[in-house]
């Protein structure tokens, strides 16, 4: 049985293997397939919602856009999607995933804090 918490692993191991190949270090195969079969077992197990708010930290997925900085959806096709003010990030996802057809990949929030925006891969 699959878990969010191996999941985001994935994620996370991933990005390293990227950054790797991008500087010329390392030629390693894509963990694509592994990270869209461990995906789609959580969505089955879950629902698409009770996936979001697994893979989002609680202070992320109900946070405010607009007052708790700005929030980007990123979708295959549809790009990036700047989040509405005032209403919860994971119920906008939600939305424009059915409006588009598509998930949401991931969710980049900046805090306008000065730091780094920070990416949730979904």
């Amino acid at each position: 049985m699959i878990r969010t918490q191996d999941l985001k692993v994935l994620f996370r191991a991933q990005k390293a293997i990227g950054q790797l190949a991008a500087g010329g270090l390392a030629v390693a195969p894509s963990l694509e397939p592994v990270i869209a079969m461990a995906r789609q077992m959580l969505e089955a197990q879950k629902g698409r919602r009770g996936y979001l708010l697994e893979m989002l930290p609680y202070s992320v997925a109900y946070a405010l856009p607009g007052i708790n900085g700005k929030f980007v959806a990123e979708f295959p096709r549809a790009g990036c999607i700047k989040l509405q003010d005032g209403i919860p990030a994971w119920v906008q996802i939600l939305d424009l995933e059915r409006r588009h057809g598509e998930r949401a990949i991931r969710l980049l929030h900046d805090t306008g804090a000065g730091l780094e925006d920070q990416e949730y891969w979904l």
